[in-house]
């Protein structure tokens, strides 16, 4: 996980992708690797596999409203406005006041 970091801020992200997913066959499903791996996938324009790592730590996890979130703005990245909505809208059911969710499903809404 530690060497994801490194590379993710040296703009590296295929290398951090790596270590990301050798820090997750150690410890499957660790919550920081699943959210920099996500990460990771994301800035080097991955929106699909970025989607893909959020949906199954959400379907061991589905009570991190911080998750759907992040699941949203994924789908918004990917231009998947009905998906993103219905993740904007699950982070907002779980934590009420979520600014950031909020703004998310108004951009899926339009």
């Amino acid at each position: 996980h530690g060497l994801g970091l490194i590379e993710t801020r040296l703009s590296h992200y295929k290398e951090a992708i790596s270590y990301y997913q050798k820090a997750l066959e150690t410890i499957p499903n660790y919550r920081d690797s699943v959210r920099e791996l996500s990460d990771a996938y994301l800035k080097d324009g991955q929106t699909e596999p970025s989607a893909k790592a959020l949906e199954e730590y959400l379907a061991i996890n589905p009570d991190d409203s911080e998750f759907w979130l992040r699941l949203g703005q994924t789908y918004n990245a990917g231009l998947e406005f009905d998906k993103a909505r219905a993740a904007f809208e699950k982070s907002l059911a779980l934590a009420d006041e979520n600014p950031k969710a909020e703004q998310g499903l108004i951009i899926a809404l339009i």
